[in-house]
């Protein structure tokens, strides 16, 4: 019996048997892989997997409703096609007439806007009108001696208001995603393995993918880490290995690695320790 990996929102998951796939959220374009697959490819690909998206008939109901009948289209009269294009002109003509007296009170709030902050700066830190002059003792305010820009600034009237922030263009969005991605390859890069042990040879055998569910980055000369463990899982030897593949966004590439495990080995681990740039 065959089973099955799948791939949602960039994670994969598995292995599940065909009857447990149909419990998940599959469609055509899911990604999936079996056993014997170079790579991954679309559910709606594979021919046993078209059972998944067969459409169901509805349920059977005890009444059966009546036929439609088909609708007579009537034809308008004359003087029915002059009413609706009179009352679609009342509507248009309408619409333009509140248009532009929503504009007109616009325009209005926007001038009484401007005379009333013109009004306020005119006003001396003191409260005394611009048009009076204030006397001046030894002991005035630095601040109602000084300029109008440091007026400006310190007058909690006129505070400053902070410009706004320069949107991002497109190239700077997929410049900064495409560095984000790059620096944490071990967070894009998944690995999945199965072991074979060779009793006779003495040399075991390391099959996987590697499948990376970055949006943009790339990677290459992905590094795992091999850690050889006893029975009560104590590390007995550490080795590193090198697949000198490209791995590019949504794709994967098979792997396998030979080699000789430690005496007392039981179970051997396999991680990603790091990858290269791709471009």
């Amino acid at each position: 019996m065959n089973t099955y990996h799948y791939s949602l929102e960039g994670k994969s998951y598995g292995p599940v048997s065909l009857e447990q796939l149909q419990g998940f959220n599959i469609t055509k374009e899911t990604l999936v892989w079996k056993e014997g697959l170079d790579h991954w490819v679309q559910a709606g690909e594979l021919e046993e997997l078209e059972v998944l998206f067969k459409a169901v008939p509805p349920p059977l109901n005890q009444t059966v409703p009546p036929p439609l009948q088909k609708a007579v289209p009537t034809v308008p009269s004359e003087d029915a096609e002059e009413k609706r294009d009179r009352v679609n002109k009342i509507f248009i003509w309408s619409g333009i007439a509140i248009g532009l007296l929503v504009f007109i009170i616009l325009i209005m709030n926007i001038g009484k806007s401007k005379k009333s902050n013109n009004k306020e700066q005119s006003t001396s830190v003191a409260g005394t009108p611009a048009t009076e002059e204030a006397p001046v003792s030894e002991a005035a305010s630095p601040a109602a001696l000084a300029p109008e820009s440091y007026q400006y600034k310190t007058n909690p009237q006129t505070a400053y208001i902070p410009k706004k922030a320069k949107k991002k263009t497109e190239d700077e969005i997929r410049e900064e995603l495409y560095n984000k991605e790059v620096s944490n390859p071990k967070k894009h890069l998944n690995l999945e393995y199965k072991l074979k042990y060779k009793v006779l040879s003495g040399k075991d055998e390391i099959t996987g993918t590697v499948f990376n569910n970055a949006t943009i980055a790339g990677f290459k000369d992905i590094v795992l880490k091999i850690d050889y463990k006893s029975e009560t899982s104590a590390v007995l030897k550490t080795e590193y290995c090198t697949i000198y593949k490209y791995v590019y966004a949504y794709e994967s590439v098979p792997f396998t690695i030979k080699t000789y495990s430690p005496i007392g080995t039981r179970f051997i681990g396999v991680d990603i320790s790091g990858a290269d740039n791709a471009y």
